[in-house]
């Protein structure tokens, strides 16, 4: 079975966005982020306003109220940041190889052709797959896919067959 489409910019960036925000690995670190960074934030508060002035009270207060909102918008802030890197690389140096493309699936596993470029996956290292209105992830790792755009048309067949062939059930 074999699908054909075009691997554009897009893909790539739609790609290391979902991943961004379905990591395990980097959900965690983001939230070790937002503990360090509203503790430090807290702590420095504390100590301008209230050895500055003298009012170790209102730094106290100023403090929780800073660091509250801190917290609050840490986690837009991150997702902000993180989707304007990737635009940022993406307008650089660029996120992976454009062109034509094609995942073709045969006893051996998976092998994904893009501008002229294999990759082959044996079928015991297809982790899951992640599906968005917009695009199909095959992770082959933990930051590792194998993409599909669904304006390539109807993808469930090659689904379908990736499921059949793995112990992937998502």
């Amino acid at each position: 079975m074999q699908i054909d489409f075009q691997m554009r910019t897009e893909d790539y960036s739609a790609f290391s966005e979902h991943l961004l925000q379905t990591s395990d690995v980097l959900r965690a670190q983001r939230a070790r982020q937002r503990i360090v960074l509203t503790g430090l934030v807290f702590a420095a508060v504390v100590v301008v306003i209230g050895g500055a002035a003298h009012d170790w009270t209102g730094g106290l207060v100023t403090a929780v109220v800073v660091a509250v909102g801190m917290w609050l918008a840490l986690p837009r802030i991150n997702r902000w940041a993180a989707g304007r890197r990737v635009r940022e690389l993406a307008a650089g140096e660029g996120l992976g190889l454009d062109g034509a493309a094609s995942l073709r699936a045969d006893d051996v596993g998976l092998h994904e052709t893009v501008a002229g470029v294999t990759t082959s996956v044996a079928w015991d290292r297809v982790a899951r797959i992640d599906e968005t209105d917009r695009h199909v992830f095959v992770f082959i790792g933990p930051t590792a896919a194998l993409i599909v755009p669904k304006t390539v048309g109807d993808v469930s067949p090659m689904i379908a067959e990736i499921r059949s062939r793995t112990s992937t059930s998502n």
